[in-house]
């Protein structure tokens, strides 16, 4: 048995290794999702058509910027697994940060109760963009009640990612789109402001070849399991 889950193991570790490289891609903010406002900032997920695929669920994780409906740009893709140097929010601690955004992203699509959403809005923005956060909740947030509920989605992600083990190879399926400077077109019918647009994450699903691979490695455990049964029935005299 451990080395038939070895074999699934190691068809995993594969299926997120070689997950292709994303070119640039086109992105319009469609929507604003549900329209859920949480101290006057619209929270996600938003909607928006990306790489022509309508009606994509996408999280903003750029409080210090601003997206239009109907803005559209290109944009540089990368995975959380595998960073573009040029993502918004670089830093030494980028990688850690990231994931932990990752995770809160997962976390914040899975759920339909509204103020778990704006809190883990608030938190990916918290994490990524601390001190722009915090300066603006000063004022619209006087009793640090989002503040707080953002710190607590923060350290719920870390304790998980401790706990789990997890490490950035589990993370490939979340899409970092960074803008690419200058592209934006159409901000309320008109210029686009140097501040536009902002960088959001897309948590994919599982590409085919993934899909594939553990198909794969599910029946090898399946066929290894049989031949252990068969093998321990004693022979008929």
């Amino acid at each position: 048995m451990t080395k038939a889950l070895g074999i699934v193991a190691l068809l995993l570790s594969m299926a997120m290794a070689t997950r292709p490289a994303r070119a640039d891609t086109t992105m319009t903010l469609t929507g604003v999702g549900a329209g859920n406002v949480l101290d006057g900032v619209y929270t996600s997920p938003y909607t928006g058509t990306v790489g022509g695929v309508a009606n994509t669920p996408i999280i903003c994780d750029d409080f210090a910027d601003d997206s239009y409906i109907g803005e559209s740009w290109s944009a540089t893709v990368s995975t959380v697994a595998s960073l573009a140097g040029n993502v918004k929010w670089a830093s030494e601690d980028a990688q850690q940060n990231y994931e932990i955004a990752a995770w809160l992203a997962e976390h914040l699509l899975s759920t339909s109760n509204t103020t778990a959403t704006e809190d883990i809005s608030f938190a990916i923005w918290l994490e990524l963009d601390p001190n722009g956060v915090q300066t603006y909740l000063t004022s619209t947030d006087p009793d640090a009640g989002t503040l707080s509920a953002a710190e607590g989605w923060i350290i719920t992600a870390e304790n998980a990612i401790t706990r789990g083990d997890l490490t950035a190879a589990d993370f490939s399926n979340v899409l970092v789109y960074t803008p690419v400077a200058g592209t934006a077109v159409n901000c309320n019918g008109g210029p686009c402001p140097e501040n536009s647009p902002q960088e959001f994450l897309v948590v994919d699903a599982p590409e085919p070849g993934s899909i594939l691979l553990l198909a794969l490695g599910l029946v090898a455990l399946a066929a290894f399991a049989r031949r252990r049964r068969f093998a321990a029935v004693p022979a008929a005299n």
